[in-house]
């Protein structure tokens, strides 16, 4: 079934959900595509021994504020892929509740000219991020942002929380999932939001995910 492989085609890299994080790290295709910037991401994560042995699909399903991995690729043209739902965007999947369906694959489609950048803020070196940032850049000059944080006591960011909700309520709540998510600075209609695509002063498409903090402006 190739879960845990990593695979490039022409125009995508699809990777196993039971590939590990050091697959990720090490990978000539996604580290030669984003530039190191898959590598950077992972290389903080504990230690070697430790990311031999967690898998990219933990890291995408679970979907931690704390996650570095979600983060980078949420800034990324990525979809994933469920045994029952089939395909959807990775930004929609990380804003659904929790339920049964299975993840099996991570799809990153390639955009040619792409430039990225993934920085974290850290306590200590090999400890949960503080705050995460992914950058991408397009050639024709379109970018794409996500900063997500870990919230108070340690608890996982999920999306659409308000700040501080994670402290006060259980971490993947479906009550936490239904929660409004922070004003998007980007100019768009009013009706337009939680997801949808919007149109910006220039007039190309914006890109406004709320509940992941994403946002793909010109």
């Amino acid at each position: 079934m190739g879960l845990d492989t990593i695979e490039e085609t022409d125009t995508e890299i699809i990777i196993g959900a039971m590939a590990t994080l050091r697959n990720l790290e090490t990978n000539a295709a996604l580290n030669a595509y984003t530039a190191g910037a898959v590598r950077e991401a992972v290389r903080h994560i504990v230690g070697v021994q430790f990311r031999n042995c967690a898998t990219v699909g933990g890291s995408i399903y679970g979907r931690f504020g704390f996650s570095d991995v979600l983060t980078l690729f949420l800034a990324l043209d990525c979809e994933v892929e469920l045994y029952r739902a089939g395909r959807m965007p990775l930004a929609q999947f990380a804003a659904m509740p929790y339920d049964r369906d299975i993840l099996t694959r991570i799809c990153l489609r390639k955009t040619p000219g792409l430039r990225v950048q993934y920085q974290s803020v850290r306590a200590t070196q090999t400890d949960f991020p503080i705050l995460t940032c992914a950058a991408a850049r397009t050639a024709q000059g379109q970018y794409r942002f996500c900063h997500r944080r870990a919230p108070d006591e340690g608890r996982a960011c999920h999306a659409g929380l308000r700040p501080g909700a994670a402290a006060r309520r259980r971490a993947g709540s479906r009550q936490d999932r239904q929660q409004p998510a922070r004003q998007c600075r980007v100019p768009h209609p009013p009706d337009r939001c939680a997801g949808s695509a919007c149109r910006g002063r220039a007039g190309k498409l914006t890109e406004v995910y709320h509940a992941d903090h994403i946002y793909l402006k010109s």
